[in-house]
Parts: C-alpha cells; sequence; structure tokens
C-alpha cells in the first residue's frame, strides 16, 4: 500500500581510535559502520536491548486536557501490528533496525476509515531507496516505486 519512515536524523557515523599507548602516528584504527556491525559485541547489545524493549509493557491513555484516562482495549496498532510476526518480534525488529541504521521503515498493509495505519510490516533498510522526482522524495522498493504513507 504505502510506505512508512521514522524521522531520525541521518548521521555518518565513524570513530577514529588515538592509537593509546601507542602514538597516534604508530596506530589507528578506522571504525565504520561495517567493521562495527562485525563485532559480536556489537550484536550481543542489540540482542540484549531489543530483546528489554520488546519485552516492556505499552501504556495506551487518552488524554483530554491536564487527564490521562485509561483506554479499555488496545488500539490494533498496538495489539498486533503485523500478521507476519507477533507483537514482542516487531517490535524488536524497529529497535534493531533503528540501532543498525538509525532509520525503520515498513510497508502500511491495512488502514481505517479515517486513514490511520492498522497493519505495518517492516522492511529491510537496505531494500529502501529514495528517488527525487519532480522536487518530491520518492521511496523504491527492490526496483518498484511505493507512495510514501500518509498518502
Amino acid at each position: 500500500m504505502s510506505i512508512w519512515r521514522s524521522r531520525s536524523a541521518e548521521v555518518e557515523r565513524s570513530v577514529v581510535w588515538p592509537g593509546y599507548p601507542f602514538p597516534p602516528s604508530q596506530f589507528s584504527m578506522q571504525i565504520d559502520e561495517d567493521r562495527a556491525l562485525r563485532s559480536a559485541a556489537v550484536w550481543a547489545c542489540q540482542r540484549v536491548l531489543a530483546s528489554t524493549i520488546a519485552k516492556m509493557p505499552v501504556d495506551v491513555v487518552q488524554v483530554r486536557g491536564a487527564q490521562r484516562l485509561p483506554v479499555r482495549s488496545l488500539p490494533a496498532l498496538i495489539a498486533q501490528p503485523s500478521d507476519l510476526v507477533p507483537r514482542r518480534a516487531w517490535i524488536a525488529q524497529v529497535v534493531r533496525s533503528m540501532l543498525q541504521c538509525g532509520n525503520v521503515y515498513g510497508r502500511v498493509t491495512q488502514v481505517d476509515a479515517d486513514g490511520r495505519a492498522l497493519k505495518i510490516e517492516t522492511l529491510p533498510v537496505g531494500a529502501v531507496t529514495w528517488q527525487v522526482r519532480d522536487g518530491v522524495e520518492t521511496p523504491v522498493v527492490a526496483g518498484k516505486t511505493e507512495q510514501l504513507w500518509p498518502r
């Protein structure tokens, strides 16, 4: 149907190790995203963060003025955001994507009568590219042009 993406700043991450205890002229190591993602420590940290965040309870409230009123039933997007994976796995997919790439993409597969998303299937960040056509950014998924949600 359409593509959804989070709005996070795109930052290129690069760290130069000063070579301690060696002088910088003798030893330095460039750490880029590719090298970091080959580290078992990075994957372990991502696994711990994703599983911890996915297990956290979701509190849904309705705000009226200064009052927070509890909602009796969870909205469909919170209760079951995907038809393919359970809610915890979906949240873990989103968290992992945010940790690895700083962004997450999803295809909106179901909307309600008001056009609000009911189901969103996550997409691999590498499968989504952006093209500028007539001054408008357009998402392209696996070579196919998609609409940006909301339409």
